[in-house]
């Protein structure tokens, strides 16, 4: 091995476990509520249910495949599942680098992914059981398959390329943005035939086995992965409020990614031999914030996207050529001590998270000191299910406020669902007791109250859940 590719390596080997070493601070935090519909969801599945048809589906079919793909490995508690997230974020991290090498040189895949540390999002939610990072993870690698192709005019990983980028958009609808650079790539690169076949026969095999395997329900998953968000579009913020978000968790003067991108844009535009595959990165670049401008409601986690489709260009152009002068060592150094900068500032951004929620674990005790470890119950903490062990009908995994205003469940689906599986306990903390109506529907049906660590524990007897099963309605919230 040369003295150059020896140097690479350990640039690497370096920045993998710099991203692996960041992403681990994110274990400590504590969970969110969509991680307690994704854990909830998977069991629901593991335990027979279908996904769309009565197991809510809230993400494309791909995402649930990795879920349950994660639970396989050892150890079934919540840090054990997000130390497969975590393995995937860094896989991401990897395909930064490998994008930015096949596009501008080995300093420049060095750069790309120590930019991409510095950005907000991408660390923080690295670890989350969560489709957003996956799917990002999973379009820097298709993107780096489909330049790899292109620089080696070799048609397998053409294919591969286009099947990865298939599976991203499969675990999140919004990776398909990603599409801009890979049609970008195709068209400066003035691709072969053969190559962009390739590259179209992977993605269509991919699209088409999904589509084969949930054939008998790909009405319910449409319905729950693309309507329901369309209509939760109609519920949220304005354009101008995404603009504003946006421009709180980017451009500020302190983000030491917001100065990088800045730089790597100008360094870019200034050369005269500035790699023109740059440019459909940067396409994605302006795609992705395009789209984070239109998509309501804009939670932290989309962030991922901007973060992912800004770093790598941005890096990538920030090439060092050679250092054999000075001036470009002295450049190397400071460009080395501003990424360091960076990279602190997200440690300290991650160190800041709040930790797990006190009233889970009171809660979740009771819930095992109240019920079989096989009987269902319904709660709007479906975090609380999950760490119970206790099973959480499919139509009820996501009782988001969401899912209440857009009209994909109310108070009469609740108690029709929770009749049918024969419910005893329903622990509500979220919203059930904000969305008018609700609570006081399960009132009257669990007529036995209690709070514990200020959650709402309703209770009825197993003759009143038994006799309620016998006259339920089918449980269908659709």
């Amino acid at each position: 091995m040369s003295r150059g590719r020896a140097l690479e390596a350990g640039g690497l080997v370096g920045l993998l476990a710099a991203a692996a070493a960041l992403f681990s601070r994110s274990l400590a935090t504590g969970a969110s509520y969509d991680e307690g519909v994704y854990l909830a969801s998977a069991d629901a599945l593991a335990r027979g249910g279908t996904l769309g048809e009565d197991v809510f589906a809230s993400q494309p079919p791909g995402f649930y495949v990795l879920l349950r793909l994660a639970l396989l490995f050892p150890g079934d508690s919540l840090d054990a599942v997000r130390l497969v997230f975590l393995a995937v974020a860094v896989v991401g991290v990897a395909g930064a680098w490998a994008l930015g090498r096949a596009l501008a040189g080995p300093i420049s895949g060095l750069l790309a992914g120590g930019v991409l540390l510095t950005a907000p999002a991408y660390a923080a939610e690295s670890v989350r059981v969560a489709a957003d990072t996956p799917s990002i993870a999973l379009a820097l690698v298709a993107l780096a398959l489909l330049a790899w192709a292109l620089e080696r005019e070799q048609v397998s990983p053409a294919v591969i390329a286009g099947a990865v980028l298939a599976a991203a958009i499969s675990v999140k609808l919004f990776a398909a943005t990603a599409l801009v650079p890979a049609l970008g790539l195709l068209l400066v690169a003035r691709a072969e035939r053969r190559l962009v076949v390739g590259w179209l026969a992977g993605g269509l095999a991919v699209g088409l086995a999904f589509v084969a395997l949930h054939a008998g329900n790909l009405g319910g998953i449409y319905d729950d992965a693309v309507a329901f968000h369309d209509e939760a579009r109609g519920l949220s913020v304005s354009l101008d409020t995404n603009a504003d978000r946006l421009a709180e968790v980017f451009v500020r003067a302190g983000l030491v990614f917001f100065w990088l991108v800045v730089a790597g844009a100008v360094a870019w535009g200034a050369r005269r031999a500035r790699p023109r595959l740059l440019l459909p990165l940067w396409l994605w670049a302006l795609a992705a914030a395009a789209f984070l401008l239109w998509h309501r409601p804009l939670i932290d986690h989309h962030f991922v996207l901007i973060a992912a489709a800004f770093a790598v260009p941005a890096g990538a152009a920030l090439r060092i050529r050679e250092l054999s002068s000075w001036r470009a060592r002295a450049a190397a150094g400071a460009l080395a001590l501003v990424l360091a900068a960076g990279y602190a500032q997200q440690l300290r951004r991650i160190d800041r998270l709040e930790g797990d929620d006190p009233r889970i674990a009171p809660v979740v005790a009771a819930v095992e000191a109240a019920t079989a470890r096989d009987e269902s119950i319904v709660t709007d903490l479906p975090l609380v299910a999950y760490l119970a062990d206790r099973p959480l009908p499919g139509e009820l995994v996501d009782t988001s406020v969401v899912r209440f205003r857009s009209g994909s469940l109310d108070a009469a689906c609740v108690l029709a669902v929770a009749d049918a599986a024969a419910v005893r306990l329903v622990v509500a903390g979220r919203a059930f007791r904000i969305h008018p109506g609700v609570l006081g529907a399960l009132r009257a049906r669990f007529p036995e109250r209690r709070e514990v660590a200020g959650i709402t524990l309703l209770e009825r007897s197993p003759a009143a859940a038994a006799r309620a099963a016998l006259r339920a309605a089918p449980k269908s919230c659709s």
